[in-house]
């Protein structure tokens, strides 16, 4: 009996998890989510580094910055989580480019209408990025539901 307000402490925490009050935003938002690779036609300069001077990879997507500030997390709907890490000049508003490694994954992709749940970076609202085999999965879902 002695224990039942930390039971009482768990259910506030979980609650104000779920209401968005601790850790996570549960908002979401609808984007046109797009998909590119690295090779000159997608990304122009074909370097494979992003605005934020990071490598191209798995779980990196491209943002409007007047949008989503770079660097943030975001969580794409049937797709997973990336790392607002890129620009692009047609990314323009709501509208993600997500990197996928090949290029026709991105032109079997298209331009599809998601929603998504997404977090400034630093604060107390920071989404943990989670383990790195759930962000190298992606592309090969992608690669296999397209």
């Amino acid at each position: 009996m002695t224990g039942w307000w930390i039971v009482a402490l768990l259910i506030v925490v979980v609650l104000l998890c779920l209401v968005g009050e601790i850790g996570i935003d549960r908002s979401y938002q609808r984007f046109k989510i797009t998909a590119y690779c690295s090779c000159r036609k997608c990304n122009g300069n074909n370097d494979g580094i992003t605005k934020t001077g990071k490598h191209l990879a798995d779980g990196i997507c491209a943002v409007d910055p007047n949008v989503i500030p770079l660097g943030s997390v975001v969580f794409i709907k049937g797709l997973g989580i990336f790392r607002a890490e890129d620009t692009g000049k047609g990314v323009v508003g709501h509208h993600i480019d997500i990197f996928v490694p090949k290029h026709y994954i991105a032109e079997e992709f298209g331009v599809q209408s998601r929603k998504v749940m997404w977090l400034k970076s630093g604060g107390s609202r920071e989404m943990p990025m989670g383990n790195r085999k759930r962000r190298v999965s992606v592309s090969r879902n992608l690669a296999l539901n397209v």
